[in-house]
């Protein structure tokens, strides 16, 4: 599920529904390049496509037999993707996964990829678990200039368990709505007993769910999405 700011009009492509359309995320490792090029071309015809790579990196890895210090072998396979990317889609935007679950976008602060336009770098957020702390790092990015998406966020623990945190859930989406970011939900699924899980076990594929086929969290969910169409 996805709510959009001014900043962008965004779309990451595994089922995904915006307040008034709907959207997909599909994930793509650097290891398939070939499929991100063939999906590049195809996703191209869709203006309201947007691609995403290095989605939710672990580390922040260092070569120290780089000739460039400030170039990580991520950043390094990240820009040649995006060049890829780029032959077949000249000018869309790009999001890109920022270090530690895209926690670190302080990292990326201090060292943005360079030579690049139109794109945008990822943070997730699970309310019970990032709290304020991370807010003030996005905050930080955002001030200085770094486009930020969030791409990944829910009510619970990052575990996907535990109860919804509602008043950090409704502090991020102020925070979120005040600096103009656009988030996504995660996730659009029937996970018995994983409190993210927007479906009840057995919910259609098809869409079209009534109250009783949604969780807590996707009656919260569809309610913050619909406040964004009124």
């Amino acid at each position: 599920m996805m709510a959009t700011g001014q900043r962008s009009r965004l779309v990451r492509l595994e089922p995904s529904i915006t307040p008034c359309r709907p959207g997909w995320l599909g994930n793509f490792g650097h290891y398939s390049a070939r499929r991100i090029f063939t999906g590049s071309k195809r996703d191209a015809r869709y203006a309201g496509t947007r691609l995403a790579v290095s989605r939710a990196p672990r580390v922040r890895a260092r070569s120290r037999a780089s000739p460039n210090a400030n170039v990580t072998p991520s950043a390094v396979a990240t820009t040649a993707v995006i060049a890829a990317i780029r032959k077949h889609d000249p000018d869309n935007l790009v999001i890109v996964g920022s270090p530690e679950w895209d926690q670190r976008i302080d990292l990326v602060q201090a060292e943005p990829l360079q030579g690049q336009v139109n794109v945008m770098y990822s943070v997730h957020f699970y309310a019970a678990t990032h709290t304020q702390w991370l807010r003030d790092r996005v905050q930080a990015a955002v001030s200085a200039g770094i486009p930020v998406f969030v791409t990944e966020s829910s009510g619970a623990e990052a575990s996907g368990q535990g109860p919804n945190n509602y008043g950090e859930w409704k502090a991020w989406t102020a925070f979120m709505d005040s600096n103009k970011i656009s988030y996504l939900d995660y996730s659009v699924s029937d996970k018995a007993g994983e409190t993210i899980s927007v479906l009840q076990p057995g919910a259609s594929a098809a869409g079209g769910w009534s109250d009783a086929q949604l969780t807590e969290s996707g009656r919260y969910w569809r309610e913050l999405l619909r406040s964004h169409c009124r």
